[in-house]
């Protein structure tokens, strides 16, 4: 994991305004490989073991294994093209937020969009940390902080909450884009207002109309660049 992304991270229990502190045992190129975060309100650790993130709250079950997680490691580059297309995100900096999909699509779209960190949420991203992606496994939410993402991907076949949770952390002006949309996830987006760009070959392309800012946290700003406030 990033360290810039430190500056994101919120509490899976406790949620805003308590961010996330590191304790890092062994950090490489500014990747957390070794280590924990932890919360100063509830006192809650989550640990970070070959570069991937636990941040689910306790209790936590065990997780499957990195082969079982990750499934087959090779990416479809004319998939990642046409996701890096849908995002609609040329360049950074920034961070592009993939829920529920492989280390190896968010290897393939970190080499397409450039100075991004593409981030995997879910056990896909397990034991494929590496330059350009991080990866972590979270609860019902997603422990970011509100529009920290300037374009998010995330399955079809997920949850409501999962969806809203993406939405969330969207920032204004952005796309989510749903795979593999079914039925329920029209309807979702539909029910949310959601302006909808494109729904064919498998992908659901939308903007949220805006309602206002949202809060402007600390931006990654890519590899070896402080962090600073952006707003």
């Amino acid at each position: 994991m990033h360290i810039g992304l430190v500056e994101q991270l919120l509490c899976p229990r406790c949620g805003p305004p308590y961010g996330l502190i590191l304790l890092a045992q062994e950090v490489r190129e500014r990747r957390v490989r070794q280590g924990e975060f932890g919360c100063r309100k509830c006192r809650g650790s989550y640990p970070v073991e070959a570069g991937f993130g636990d941040l689910r709250p306790p209790p936590r079950s065990p997780g499957p294994s990195v082969g079982a997680a990750a499934g087959r490691m090779d990416s479809d580059p004319d998939a990642a093209i046409r996701l890096a297309a849908a995002l609609g995100v040329a360049r950074g900096p920034g961070v592009l937020l993939l829920d529920g999909f492989r280390a190896s699509d968010a290897r393939a779209l970190a080499g397409i969009v450039g100075d991004v960190e593409v981030v995997v949420v879910g056990w896909g991203g397990q034991g494929v940390a590496g330059s350009g992606v991080s990866a972590f496994v979270a609860g019902g939410t997603i422990p970011l902080r509100d529009g920290a993402a300037l374009g998010v991907a995330v399955g079809g076949d997920r949850d409501e909450t999962a969806w809203s949770e993406s939405l969330r952390v969207l920032a204004d002006g952005g796309r989510i884009v749903i795979s593999g949309p079914t039925d329920a996830s029209r309807e979702w987006a539909r029910s949310r207002g959601l302006v909808q760009l494109l729904d064919d070959g498998g992908l659901l392309v939308a903007t949220a109309p805006r309602t206002g800012p949202k809060p402007c946290p600390a931006m990654w700003r890519g590899p070896g660049v402080p962090s600073s406030p952006s707003g």
